[in-house]
């Protein structure tokens, strides 16, 4: 629903001039937005769970939670944290084992009066689905956290991939933006359009998903929502993955992502190298080519699906490296009795284009263009997006959504008010045709067919 209303401020932009291409470019970016979920460590989040189910089967018996938890010892998980009211040392190993075994022993208890629950409901039936799904978000939240494999259940090491961090909001995701900066929540994707700075398409992924994902829905969006065939994504460095080239490449798309420098304790990294796929040879940056290579299947990488195609592997003589005055800092320390060893990349041909690209006028362009996406992205923060007012991902989407409408309006009126002509008559329609499409959202069984023309405050009301 959410989408009507971003389709109609990107008509009302091509209708006023402001968006005009027949063919467009858009710029890609994420952003973080930080979930509305309670954070909790594993035991209070191990409770959340268990008070779930237990709440659960209290509707399905028609009894108050409360009430429920008292006929089966469970009371204490309604008296708040429950680590809080643990009466224990909490830097003894012993007495923490001994709690968690109490907290996991009353999961398998309220686990099993849900089986019996549901052996005795129809499985379509709503409140059967109810206690299903708290049931399975129960069991995943011990087995993410908990090990229960010895005598005694302890908590695991490190943290499960793709772990649920609330109760409250089980899509919430750890994400991280850089090394040093994690997150809890989502991640807003985006397209903009460089010439006009429409948001075009946008969509809310899960915080650990990469920043690539979806890049080609996307833009196919941004191709529905405009009218217009992009000829051209532009993205920062996340996007410039072998999968995602490979993935635009298949349908003919053109995709523009800087790579990633070499690092500079590397000086003889892989790109210093001339890799000539079509004669199948190598020439080091002292000039020595080698021709001689084997076929390897490169390690899968996380999250990648699917098996991954054997590529090239080169191999330098180690009599020529080891009189090569550039061995010390070309051969690694596991190489040093060998010779240099060079692993072309599944897509090393798109990499090789987009390095050569990377050195035109044309790239550099690209690159001040890519720079309104993030124009983009401060605009919607003004409005509220880092913050997400709502619990789950598709409620967090149509708050995105609904702040880009106001961001295109807002980007409208502003090219307008700056045109010779008085903007205040495209102000009313454009606040018009704004409410009227929400109030049809809002309002599916009562269609509004006219809404008056506002005036003069209009325009400090789509400001705001």
């Amino acid at each position: 629903m959410g989408q009507r209303l971003l389709d109609i401020s990107v008509q009302e932009a091509r209708r006023a001039g402001i968006l005009k291409s027949k063919k467009i470019k858009v710029a890609l970016d994420t952003t973080p937005v930080f979930g509305r979920g309670a954070l909790k460590d594993t035991y209070n989040l191990v409770a959340d769970g268990i008070k779930a189910v237990a709440g659960e089967l209290a509707r399905a018996s028609g009894e108050r939670p409360q009430e429920w938890a008292a006929r089966h010892d469970l009371s204490r998980y309604w008296r708040g944290s429950v680590k809080g009211q643990a009466d224990i040392d909490w830097s003894q190993e012993k007495e923490r084992r001994a709690f968690l075994g109490a907290l996991v022993a009353d999961v398998n208890r309220v686990l099993v009066f849900a089986d019996r629950a549901l052996a005795q409901m129809s499985p379509e039936d709503p409140q059967a689905r109810a206690i299903r799904q708290a049931s399975d978000l129960l069991r995943q939240l011990v087995e993410q956290d908990v090990d229960r494999s010895a005598q005694e259940p302890r908590l695991k090491e490190g943290v499960a991939r793709d772990r649920v961090l609330s109760v409250t909001d089980p899509e919430m995701r750890h994400g991280h933006k850089s090394a040093s900066r994690r997150f809890d929540g989502y991640k807003l994707a985006l397209a903009v359009e460089p010439v006009s700075q429409i948001i075009t398409a946008l969509k809310t992924l899960p915080a650990n998903a990469p920043d690539s994902r979806d890049a080609l829905d996307l833009v196919k969006a941004s191709e529905n929502t405009t009218g217009a065939p992009v000829e051209k994504a532009i993205g920062d460095c996340a996007y410039g993955d072998g999968a995602t080239r490979c993935a635009f490449a298949r349908e003919n798309r053109t995709l523009v992502a800087k790579l990633p420098s070499p690092p500079r304790d590397e000086p003889c990294h892989k790109a210093c190298f001339h890799i000539d796929l079509v004669n199948g040879r190598v020439t080091c940056p002292a000039g020595h080519t080698t021709t001689d290579f084997d076929y390897v299947t490169p390690r899968k990488a996380a999250g990648a699906i699917g098996p991954r195609p054997a590529v090239k592997r080169f191999r330098f003589p180690a009599e020529l490296c080891g009189a090569c005055p550039l061995a010390s800092r070309c051969l690694q320390e596991k190489n040093k009795q060998g010779g240099r060893v060079v692993t072309l990349h599944p897509q090393e041909h798109l990499l090789q284009e987009a390095r050569a690209y990377q050195k035109t006028e044309a790239f550099r362009q690209d690159q001040l263009d890519r720079q309104t996406v993030e124009h983009r992205i401060a605009r919607l923060c003004q409005l509220g997006i880092r913050q997400s007012r709502y619990f789950g991902r598709a409620k967090t989407e149509l708050q995105c959504v609904l702040t880009a409408v106001v961001a295109n309006l807002t980007r409208i009126l502003g090219v307008l008010s700056r045109q010779a002509q008085s903007s205040m008559a495209a102000a009313n329609r454009l606040l018009t045709l704004f409410l009227q499409a929400l109030l049809r959202i809002l309002c599916p069984d009562h269609p509004v067919w006219f809404l008056p023309s506002l005036r003069g405050p209009s325009l400090s009301l789509i400001g705001r």
